[in-house]
């Protein structure tokens, strides 16, 4: 098998197991799961604050989970327990730890599959969403989901060469 449809097939399997890990951990502390919707490339640009991690194992891939302004404070409020404001610095510890909650899920996902992995630290970006593309050599997918209205969105790169 070529490393490409290696990479796609490991691509496919993180997708199918970040679905699953959103439906779990974020139905349990939100009270229902998001919804999946179609992915739009959106050529506005708005305030967004992102938690980005990397994976590492038989494959290196990251996850990047985004959320504009209005759907940081409603989402971190009901992750916290208590209303964020999306400039505080705790907008950054809430999103941060979400990226972290989820990875953790995925994690034990992948490796109930025989796929070990381990994942680092959450960095954190504030700024105006810009329409991201992939380096050759690199696989990409975006699921975008809503709660309460509100959209966010999660990228996946997965690695294609050595």
């Amino acid at each position: 098998m070529s490393q490409t449809n290696t990479s796609a097939s490991a691509l496919l399997l993180c997708q199918r197991e970040v679905k699953s890990a959103i439906h779990d951990t974020f139905g349990m502390f939100l009270g229902e799961a998001p919804t999946e919707i179609p992915t739009q490339k959106s050529e506005q640009s708005e305030e967004a604050i992102l938690g980005m991690l990397s994976f590492s194992g038989e494959w290196d891939w990251s996850l990047t989970i985004g959320f504009s302004r209005s759907s940081a404070a409603s989402f971190a409020t009901l992750f916290a327990g208590f209303e964020i404001e999306f400039d505080s610095a705790d907008m950054g510890d809430a999103i941060g730890e979400v990226a972290n909650v989820l990875a953790g899920d995925i994690r034990a996902k992948l490796e109930a599959k025989g796929d070990e992995c381990s994942f680092g630290l959450p960095s954190i970006i504030r700024g105006t969403t810009t329409q991201s593309s992939s380096p050759q050599g690199v696989d990409s997918t975006t699921l975008t989901y809503l709660f309460e209205d509100q959209p966010f969105w999660v990228e996946l790169l997965i690695e294609t060469d050595d």
